[in-house]
């Protein structure tokens, strides 16, 4: 692994300078883009958001010919596809399976990414191990051939038990002295381990006395251990199939280089990946550019401001907004957003202040009220009463779903 391109001491400088500054850096990100691979050889990922129109906007000042592209996943507010249609130059990709397969065959989208990815692969190792017990009374000809598929697994199996330590709150960095983590792998939990004890964090390992291996706040997700014993799956796929599917097909296909407006400001993971490999991606295994990277949102929405950008209706209108006193509601702290100039009045939109896939349960649980849900039901009913609908008359069930969060992760996700 290389040496990380960037500290984050320079994403803060970065981020602290002027929209000006920040337009011309991004300017300079693109046309390296451009120069290394053609504008035959790139596109716009566009997803008709806020984000998104503002680096089109930038991209085609300097290369109008370059193409987007827009994934039509089916999940999109209809205004957002209404604003793509206004868009020349526009590809417009389909998913292989709709949010309703997808929720049938890997489960529902809820808490965060990280999360449900934690919770899925933590019940596919408690199934293994399940799976483990039974075969202790096969002959061991047959457990050989199933050792030798088990080899096959062991790449999602490592995941297995990344995901169960994280949820038992067992530090899996530390695997070489951490005894409790090195159980795991071997598919032990306990000498007499019960899922009730699983469920309940209960399972503890000492070593001479001694509790181990205290888990990074990074990794640990035993808030959540409630999903083990949930009556329906939670799994993070529902992106990599609707949209990242379309999209790597779509790469493979042209051979053209992608070109987002992702910020890494909007996620840990995102800074992790700036930090790394920088706003252009060159020697990425799947090459990327995302010029804004060091962009906020107050910059996103000066830049609307400025430059009288027609953004989708449902954002409302960008206003300022003097009564958030430090903080941007519904997005990021002020402390967070690199926001140094004196006097500059903080922003908001009158409508959505984010867009992205409106059954997606994400970040739901952190909303004050209204919430995404609360809202659709106001703005689009007919939308919310499909999703809210039993799963047995052909709606998604999330009515039933979200009562199941609430009562048993002591939440409060409103609907």
């Amino acid at each position: 692994m290389g040496e990380a391109k960037h500290t984050i001491s320079d994403l803060y400088q970065m981020q602290s300078l002027p929209l000006s500054a920040k337009i011309r850096m991004t300017q300079l990100r693109i046309r390296g883009w451009v120069d290394e691979y053609g504008e035959d050889g790139v596109y716009v990922s566009f997803s008709g958001g806020k984000d998104s129109t503002v680096l089109i906007d930038i991209v085609r000042k300097m290369y109008p010919k370059i193409p987007a592209v827009f994934v039509d996943t089916g999940l999109e507010y209809p205004e957002i596809r209404e604003f793509v249609k206004r868009f020349d130059n526009v590809e417009w990709l389909k998913p292989k399976l709709t949010f309703r397969q997808v929720i049938e065959k890997y489960g529902y989208p809820f808490i965060s990414k990280e999360v449900s990815e934690t919770v899925d692969y933590a019940r596919k190792y408690l199934k293994s191990l399940d799976k483990d017990h039974a075969e202790n009374t096969i002959p061991e000809r047959e457990r050989e051939r199933e050792r030798e598929r088990e080899r096959e697994r062991e790449r999602e199996r490592v995941c297995g038990y990344w995901g169960i330590a994280d949820l038992l709150g067992i530090d899996r960095r530390a695997n070489k002295n951490n005894p409790q983590y090195n159980l795991l792998k071997k598919g032990i939990i306990h000498s007499a381990p019960t899922r009730y004890q699983i469920l309940c964090g209960e399972l503890k390992h000492k070593e001479n006395g001694v509790e181990t291996g205290e888990i990074s706040r990074m990794y640990d997700r035993s808030r959540y251990k409630f999903f083990l014993d949930a009556p329906f799956e939670i799994s993070s796929m529902c992106c990599k199939v609707m949209k990242k599917g379309p999209i790597h097909s779509y790469a493979k296909k042209t051979g053209r280089k992608p070109i987002t407006a992702q910020m890494a400001s909007e996620s840990r993971v995102r800074t992790q990946q700036w930090l790394k490999n920088g706003c252009n991606g060159f020697d990425m295994k799947s090459p990327i550019s995302n010029p804004m990277s060091f962009w906020t949102e107050q910059d996103v929405l000066l830049y609307i401001k400025e430059n009288d950008l027609p953004i989708c209706s449902v954002y409302g209108n960008v206003v300022e907004d003097y009564a958030a006193q430090g903080q941007v509601e519904g997005q990021i702290n002020l402390s967070d957003i690199g926001i140094f100039d004196v006097g500059r009045p903080l922003l908001k939109t009158t409508g959505c202040s984010r867009t992205g896939c409106m059954f997606c349960g994400y970040g739901c649980h952190l909303e004050k009220s209204p919430g995404r849900f609360e809202r659709m039901k106001i703005t689009h009913p007919k939308i919310y009463e499909y999703i809210m609908k039993p799963w047995s008359d052909g709606g998604l069930g999330y009515k039933e779903i979200i009562d199941w969060i609430n009562e048993h992760g002591n939440l409060n996700i409103r609907y």
